[in-house]
């Protein structure tokens, strides 16, 4: 089905040019508002009560919140390293489903960390610091926003595949590093339930 007109608003087709060129349907199905943290927050509503029931059933066998945290990075690589498939293509051929399926292993890995940072940075903290200790992990975050704004501005389609690459392999080292902290973690925080 070759397209007869073309949607400029569509993020879908960057010139009309294109639009007679391509034989691809174009996307027109997708919402305009329908944005990367719309479908990432509609994600989390819909499994959170999943990894509630989860978590909630048998508690015996439930990770420890570092290893969500370490599983939460692991996923993170796995999602930037999806890209890798994405990368090369020529045009707007790129389908929304595998955007929407990315978003969904970011989701997934966000839900490992997002329920359970709170709770580790007071149980992590020394009693008397657990206000400095919370705000600190926001610190971080913003901290990570910022890098992230920074990385993405050496994003280009012509580097995509070692852009993606350095970030999956960056969250992979992390989560390396990570792993081998998590036995300090837990001798940390049962020594501060301790007292």
């Amino acid at each position: 089905m070759i397209p007869t007109e073309c949607n400029r608003s569509s993020a879908c087709w960057p010139s009309r040019s294109e639009c007679r060129r391509s034989t691809r349907i174009r996307c027109t199905w997708v919402p305009e508002r329908l944005s990367a943290p719309v479908v990432k927050d509609a994600g989390i509503i819909l499994l959170a009560p999943l990894y509630a029931q989860w978590w909630t059933t048998d508690e015996r066998r439930q990770p420890s919140a570092p290893t969500k945290f370490l599983l939460g990075l692991i996923g993170i690589s796995v999602a930037f390293l999806c890209f890798l498939a994405l990368t090369g293509q020529e045009g707007a051929t790129i389908s929304p489903f595998a955007i929407v399926g990315i978003l969904f292993v970011f989701t997934v890995a966000e839900l490992f960390v997002a329920p359970v940072q709170l709770s580790v940075a007071t149980r992590l903290a020394p009693s008397h610091f657990q206000t400095q200790t919370v705000g600190l992990m926001f610190l971080s975050i913003a901290l990570g926003s910022s890098l992230g704004g920074i990385a993405g501005k050496s994003y280009s389609a012509t580097n995509e595949s070692s852009y993606f690459s350095a970030l999956g392999l960056v969250a992979l080292v992390g989560a390396f590093v990570f792993a081998f902290t998590i036995p300090w973690i837990k001798r940390t925080v049962e020594e501060n339930a301790g007292s």
